[in-house]
């Protein structure tokens, strides 16, 4: 029998990263190419849980979809999260938002593409910025569910995109950003946990 498969290219394989933050994981993915285009295997439970990834109970997912430029951020809603870019490339700026952590305070950045995924633990607030030319479809796997009524009446933790403690650098800056009412209003860290900065 003909090798029906030599056609198709792995260009990608699944692996974790370690991150600063305790248990905060990026996962390369599974992807593999032919000259249809691409299947990337996004989520595999058993497989990612061996490279640690904890047992996950999702409750709901949904997808946003932003503009070169849009930034949302820092949202820390009570749940645990696996975050996946479908198409485009985003600045990632997570924040370690758990008062009991020895990173409590602390920003990692680094750069999301389609061939990867990012397991977010409840507790480090998520930010990014779309900032491919092309608009980004930013996937959320979720283990609560989201409320607008909690998100606009401030119950959800949030931090502000450009709190001067944070000092985050979003890689555009100033007229290009996109940035909702609702982030431009998020409080600081140091209106949000005043014991950690005036104590």
């Amino acid at each position: 029998m003909a090798d029906n498969k030599s056609d198709i290219k792995q260009t990608s394989e699944r692996q974790a990263h370690k991150t600063r933050f305790e248990g905060m994981l990026l996962f390369d993915l599974n992807v593999f190419e032919d000259p249809r285009g691409s299947f990337t295997e996004v989520w595999q439970t058993e497989e990612m849980q061996k490279l640690g990834l904890p047992e996950l109970n999702p409750k709901q997912l949904g997808i946003s979809h932003s503009k070169k430029g849009t930034i949302r951020a820092v949202h820390a809603e009570p749940y645990d999260k696996v975050v996946h870019v479908v198409n485009g490339k985003v600045f990632c700026a997570m924040v370690d938002l758990r008062t009991d952590s020895s990173t409590f305070s602390q920003v990692e950045t680094f750069e999301l593409s389609p061939k990867q995924m990012l397991f977010i633990p409840k507790g480090v607030g998520n930010g990014l910025q779309a900032i491919s030319d092309e608009d980004v479809d930013y996937v959320y796997c979720v283990t609560g569910v989201w409320s607008a009524d909690k998100a606009y009446s401030g119950q959800y933790l949030a931090i502000n995109f450009a709190d001067s403690d944070l000092n985050i650098q979003w890689p555009i800056k100033g007229s290009e950003q996109i940035v909702s009412l609702k982030d431009r209003q998020n409080p600081t860290m140091r209106q949000t946990f005043p014991d950690k900065f005036n104590g």
